[in-house]
């Protein structure tokens, strides 16, 4: 496995990144994202019924393994980092 600090991947965010304060695709109905999961785990955050719906369905197709392990503290702390952050500019 490879770490590399963010800083070295400044030049490979959107542009657009720099500006929204949304982390967490507040309006979408299902976010992923690796922040708070479990190592080799995708943190999925179900907003509405039909996210639910699309997660229930993928996981009785087991195409999904659901744990309940998520970190959701380390979450909010960015997604608040993050709107702090990209508000200043």
């Amino acid at each position: 496995m490879t770490s590399i600090p963010l800083s070295e991947l400044e030049s490979c965010i959107r542009t657009g990144c720099h500006s929204c304060t949304d982390f967490t695709s507040l309006y979408a109905d299902i976010s992923a994202g690796s922040i708070g999961s479990p190592q080799g785990m995708t943190t999925l955050l179900i907003r509405n019924t039909t996210g639910k719906a699309f997660v229930d369905a993928a996981v009785q197709a087991r195409k999904l393994l659901v744990k309940e392990e998520a970190d959701i503290p380390a979450i909010e702390k960015l997604a608040k980092a993050k709107i702090k952050k990209n508000r200043r500019k």
